[in-house]
């Protein structure tokens, strides 16, 4: 990876889902899994009491189709759909959190082993490293970028921590991003 810069995509201009923090950091919410749930326990007695009391559950589907649903006062609850048992715990979905993304480009380098910059796929390494080194995750692949650019990559990273967000930007911006096998290890290098 060489010649590490910004990339600002057109999805940033909605600041109904991003907000600009710092240059080139925004924040926005995570997204709902569309193949699988995150479930918490509830904690309003009062609410699970209401719940006990009715008969209203409805199979799941899709992303729900283990659990039995039931929508109350606006928020949707679950059960397990084989727990017949009377003391049953109830769970709602958990709240979305707020993450911090940046997005880069950058020109791959093939003779380090990184894919073709013809290639749409962003090479797996030194990019897994990075995510490692600076305990963030890749957002968005911009499939379309990485499709239609012949000469550069695009990726966005993401982390619940600013401050990990900030520590990429720091180390990566301008840089060049590498693997060298040094004895049995294979070490990130960044110059």
């Amino acid at each position: 990876m060489k010649n590490i810069r910004d990339y600002t995509p057109d999805k940033y201009e909605n600041e109904k889902e991003f907000t600009l923090i710092e240059p080139h950091i925004y924040q926005t919410m995570e997204m709902r899994s569309d193949n699988g749930i995150s479930l918490e326990g509830i904690s309003d007695k009062e609410v699970e009491k209401a719940l006990r009391e009715m008969n209203d559950w409805k199979k799941g589907e899709g992303r729900e189709e283990e659990f039995l649903y039931m929508d109350y006062n606006g928020i949707r609850y679950y059960k397990d759909s084989d727990d017949n048992d009377e003391d049953y715990t109830i769970f709602k979905e958990e709240d979305l959190k707020p993450i911090f993304v940046t997005s880069i480009v950058f020109e791959p380098e093939p003779e380090l082993g990184e894919n073709d910059p013809s290639n749409p796929l962003v090479s797996q390494y030194p990019l897994c490293d990075i995510l490692d080194e600076y305990m963030v995750y890749c957002w968005d692949d911009y499939k379309t970028e990485n499709e239609q650019d012949k000469v550069n990559s695009y990726v966005e990273f993401a982390s619940p921590d600013i401050n990990d967000i900030i520590k990429l930007r720091e180390a990566i911006i301008g840089k060049r991003v590498y693997n060298v096998q040094e004895g049995e290890f294979v070490n990130l290098k960044i110059e």
